[in-house]
């Protein structure tokens, strides 16, 4: 009988960069090809020179280690409480806890996204969260009028996306994710002058075209409005947080991903 990957049951499961045999479920081909002792894969990301954070929330439940498995790996400069979970996951059994907490990264360059494209996305498993309050967000605290945020607006459970250069927000969405308590991909990203947010491959909210250019300085945020209070924080889970600085990945509607985002 052949396996998920071809293999044939009953035969002793090894695996190289060019063969597995054997029966492997999908959960353990990921770790797998995580560890360079699966087959590279047909799809890889052609922008993933580009990836500025990559966040699977993988992980043993309660560490607060979080891998970053962009090309150029950043650690965690203040943890407020988050974890890891294996109660909720999309992808690969964990994900990233915050009840009402936050972890910060040190200023970087990186994270600067400018006038150029980009794309801010991630998996989202709300309960419930403060007023305003972020899934990521960059900003100087004393400055609020900030740089950017993927957030909650005041007294909402609408989605939207924040821009320091405006201090306005500029797309908001009409689907609530913030207490949906299902997994949502939300994706804002900016091609040429077109900013659009995506819940679920599907564009919601106006897209917002101006030649903006977003503001410098500051922190990064994960699960946490940048000027906000520490109890402006969600409470929710988050997979897979990507972004990319350069690459606009959307510009229409498209199919979510069924997969962990690729390391190479």
């Amino acid at each position: 009988m052949i396996g998920f990957n071809g293999g044939l049951i009953g035969v002793d499961r090894t695996t190289s960069i060019s063969a597995a045999v054997g029966v492997w479920t999908p959960g353990e081909q990921i770790k797998a090809r995580r560890t360079n002792l699966w087959p590279v894969l047909a799809t890889t990301d052609p922008f993933y020179s580009s990836v500025s954070l990559l966040l699977h929330g993988d992980g043993v439940n309660g560490s607060t280690t979080f891998v970053d498995n962009s090309p150029n790996p950043k650690t965690v400069a203040n943890n407020f409480g988050n974890v890891i979970s294996t109660d909720q996951s999309k992808f690969n059994g964990a994900s990233i806890f915050c009840n009402n907490t936050y972890m910060t990264y040190a200023a970087n360059d990186d994270f600067e996204l400018g006038s150029g494209d980009f794309t801010i996305e991630c998996w989202y498993r709300g309960t419930t969260g403060a007023a305003f309050s972020a899934i990521v967000s960059k900003g100087i605290v004393e400055n609020t009028t900030g740089a950017y945020a993927l957030h909650f607006r005041g007294g909402q459970d609408l989605v939207g996306f924040y821009l320091g250069s405006t201090d306005n927000n500029v797309i908001t969405s009409t689907t609530n994710i913030k207490t949906s308590e299902t997994w949502n991909h939300v994706a804002v990203s900016r091609i040429a002058n077109s900013t659009k947010l995506f819940i679920n491959g599907t564009q919601e909210g106006s897209t917002y075209t101006s030649n903006f250019t977003i503001p410098t300085g500051g922190i990064l945020n994960v699960g946490k409005y940048y000027y906000g209070a520490a109890g402006d924080s969600v409470t929710g889970y988050i997979d897979d947080l990507r972004i990319t600085k350069g690459v606009g990945r959307y510009s229409d509607n498209f199919a979510v991903p069924t997969l962990p985002f690729p390391d190479a």
